[in-house]
């Protein structure tokens, strides 16, 4: 495993108010009232919206940042005042000039990976909407970016996008120097997005890895549209996202897919010009928690976003920085990027419950049960009964879409004691219990009596009647008189849970018959 080490400084050009997305921007982004300085220009509703059809396959737009505040309940407000506008250029030696200040240009590319499987994304789906696993390919259709271009002058610019999947060599896993590799307790391992360094002036983005497929490089030439029409120097900045067809672009299942975003810019600055002298273009970017504040961590989650400084000498040459604050004094950055991802094999997010979590098999005979429990679930949902303990005994082949009823198949029990298994749909769990079949044939010879079998026993016991005390009340009594349980006889073979009760002597009587059975709980 390779090491390098974490040095970077953000530089922040502006914290000031914005319209951030709702808790249902999962759905939809939130159109919202305008809010100076910074007005957010969301995509269409129409266009930025999640499927929920609850049937398999579909597309779903994934944000990051969004889901995250779902996740954290970070408010909207929040957001608000800790997203900025940072500069991307190309050339380190330009300068901006906000009121009274000069700095040089910090960032040169931006980045994003998606790792659409996460649980952050899984955990907050509403019920419908597809869900991705380690056994689904998908494809990404398109990528937005939330931003500012001003167009200034008539040079003609270029943002270059570029769209690479994990499969072979790319996208490897890196962990920082002189910290452990206990994934889960330190979170400082990230997926390495690489660049050309000897591009860096010219405008940095993704390159495969040795081995590893290449990336889809797109060019779009920016024009007044794509423009959010701000001032250098104003008290307002428009911003817009700007979206990008990825021509159904293929990731293999399991795989992460990653994207960047450069600048080129179609004219050259001499040294100490202002970037407010031309054409430039700002990106979103938000600490979700607070300025200096540690990074929402999930274990497992490889999702991130990146950058590249204007220093390349920094010990990350010719690698994408994870924009992540592991250690005070970094700061936290989560670019405002939405996915569109496609998947025709994976299944909705359902709602699952079932009529009866427990179900006691009659007898401890080899039968079959039918319709022993009803499946709810939501229309055009799939569900199968799967036996998740038990299997050696117990089995069943029921399946469905929507509501359905659950049957199993057992077979005979002669183990002397009862037995449990399990059967799950979705996360609902319906627990089996077979009592024991008892050892030979009990039969009841006498008219005015009853058997009690397993006896001793620490589970399950079975009372066998004749079936014209069917109805009766029957009372099971500790030897200080006291009725622990009581019920009425229902079939011939009537099982009755014990488990509750103390280790003991117990007498059993039925409502008419002269006989009382002593019953021993271990």
């Amino acid at each position: 495993m390779k090491k390098i080490l974490l040095a970077w400084s953000v530089m922040i050009f502006a914290i000031t108010s914005l319209n951030a997305q709702q808790k249902q921007s999962l759905l939809t982004p939130s159109q919202g009232s305008d809010v100076k300085p910074i007005i957010i220009n969301y995509p269409s509703t129409d266009v930025i919206k999640n499927q929920h059809s609850k049937t398999r396959g579909g597309s779903v737009f994934l944000s990051y940042l969004d889901f995250v505040a779902v996740q954290e309940n970070i408010t909207a407000a929040n957001i608000s005042l800790n997203s900025s506008l940072n500069f991307m250029f190309p050339d380190s030696s330009v300068r901006f000039n906000p009121p009274n200040l000069a700095y040089g240009i910090s960032f040169k590319s931006i980045g994003q990976v998606l790792d659409p499987k996460a649980p952050v994304f899984t955990n907050n789906m509403p019920a419908g909407t597809i869900v991705f696993t380690n056994t689904n390919a998908y494809t990404l259709d398109s990528v937005f970016v939330l931003g500012s271009y001003a167009k200034l002058s008539n040079a003609v610019d270029t943002l270059i996008i570029s769209v690479l999947q994990s499969a072979g060599n790319n996208l490897p896993e890196y962990y920082y120097s002189n910290q452990s590799t206990n994934w889960g307790v330190d979170t400082t391992r990230f997926l390495a997005m690489f660049y050309t360094p000897s591009n860096f002036n010219v405008g940095p983005y993704q390159v495969n890895a040795t081995g590893g497929s290449a990336p889809l490089i797109i060019k779009h030439v920016l024009t007044n549209s794509d423009s959010s029409n701000h001032q250098i120097g104003s008290n307002q900045y428009f911003t817009k996202y700007l979206g990008f067809s990825t021509n159904s672009f293929s990731v293999p299942a399991g795989e992460k897919v990653s994207v960047s975003f450069t600048f080129k810019p179609g004219f050259t600055y001499s040294a100490g010009d202002s970037i407010g002298k031309n054409n430039h273009y700002l990106f979103m970017s938000t600490q979700p928690n607070g300025s200096n504040t540690f990074m929402p961590y999930y274990p497992g989650d490889f999702n991130q976003s990146t950058i590249i400084t204007k220093d390349s000498s920094n010990g990350y040459s010719g690698f994408y920085i994870p924009s992540l604050a592991f250690t005070a004094p970094y700061q936290t950055e989560m670019h405002n990027i939405i996915f569109k991802v496609s998947c025709p094999t994976c299944n909705p997010l359902c709602n699952y419950a079932l009529s009866v979590p427990n179900y006691l098999c009659a007898t401890g005979a080899a039968n079959t049960y039918n319709a022993i429990s009803n499946v709810i679930a939501d229309t055009g949902c799939p569900w199968t009964a799967n036996v998740t303990s038990g299997g050696t005994w117990l089995t069943s082949t029921s399946t469905g879409v929507g509501n359905g009823s659950i049957s199993i198949t057992v077979q005979a029990n002669t183990t002397g004691s009862s037995r449990t298994g399990t059967i799950l749909v979705g996360s609902q769990t319906l627990s089996i219990i077979q009592p024991s079949q008892p050892i030979g044939i009990v039969e009841v010879e006498q008219e005015n009596s009853f058997t009690l079998y397993p006896n001793p026993s620490n589970d399950m016991v079975m009372i066998n009647i004749k079936k014209e005390w069917i109805g009766s009340t029957f009372n099971i009594t500790n030897l200080e008189g006291k009725i622990v349980i009581h019920g009425n006889i229902s079939s011939t073979s009537m099982p009755i849970d014990i488990r509750h009760l103390a280790q003991g002597k117990y007498l059993v009587q039925i409502a008419g018959l002269p006989s009382i059975k002593k019953l021993i709980k271990n």
